[in-house]
């Protein structure tokens, strides 16, 4: 009887390592739908859960806000959400749909539940740096977003803001690579680029007086993000409050 326990045992234990890594191709390839991890209370997993969670309830909320063609739209991660725009500018014609924790994919997703203006402007990628994204995958990500906003209206401007310098100055160093490359993408898909990272950056990092906490922007650093736009906003947005 032992010497029929063995082989079955073996042949149990390689069905279950063939189910498993089977299992595991079939998600990173990309053919089914990751589900969505079961909260664990505090846990990195109860962090994820809530973020995606998150991100669907500010895609539903700004689904019931209306944009029209002449406003000019903001889309991006928490820089964008955080820029108190409408005040800066003095104009409700502007709309900010950044959603804080959004990579350059989600990004993408959100983009495909707005309505597009004639101008748009967009700015991501620090949290592909953050999560550990693959740059050749965040590159795509935002050609298929620049592509998005073109299908949607084919009369649309679209202007790519520079990712930003932050306090590490190697990830400086790797952002500064990465904006060489989007400004190239930028003129490749019939968007324009916009370089704010030499007027943040100071001895190789952001510069402290424009940042809270070595990423994100001080009061100082949103009037330097809104002084080297203010060129690119239509004047009829500006006038019209």
């Amino acid at each position: 009887m032992k010497k029929f326990l063995l082989p079955a045992s073996l042949v149990l234990n390689l069905a279950f390592v063939v189910f498993f890594v089977g299992k595991r191709i079939y998600y990173s390839s990309g053919a089914a739908e990751k589900p969505l991890p079961v909260p664990v209370n505090d846990s990195i997993t109860t962090l994820v859960y809530n973020k995606y969670r998150f991100f669907d309830i500010k895609r539903s909320i700004y689904a019931l806000l209306p944009i029209a063609k002449t406003d000019v739209l903001f889309i991006g991660d928490s820089m964008t959400e955080q820029f108190p725009i409408n005040e800066m500018f003095s104009t409700m014609n502007i709309k900010n749909r950044g959603i804080s924790g959004s990579a350059s994919g989600d990004v993408l997703k959100s983009v495909r539940g707005f309505d597009i203006p004639n101008t748009v402007f967009l700015m991501v990628g620090v949290n592909d740096f953050f999560y550990s994204v693959k740059q050749d995958t965040t590159f795509k990500n935002i050609e298929k977003i620049i592509e998005l906003l073109h299908a949607k209206n084919p009369s649309v401007k679209v202007y790519i803001q520079s990712v930003l310098p932050v306090s590490d100055r190697k990830m400086t160093e790797k952002v500064a690579i990465f904006n060489d490359h989007v400004k190239a993408l930028s003129k490749q898909h019939n968007a324009t680029y916009v370089n704010l990272f030499p007027y943040f950056l100071k001895n190789g990092q952001i510069a402290k007086l424009y940042t809270v906490d070595g990423v994100h922007l001080s009061d100082e650093g949103f009037k330097v993000w809104r002084d080297n736009i203010r060129e690119y906003i239509p004047q009829q947005a500006l006038l019209s409050k």
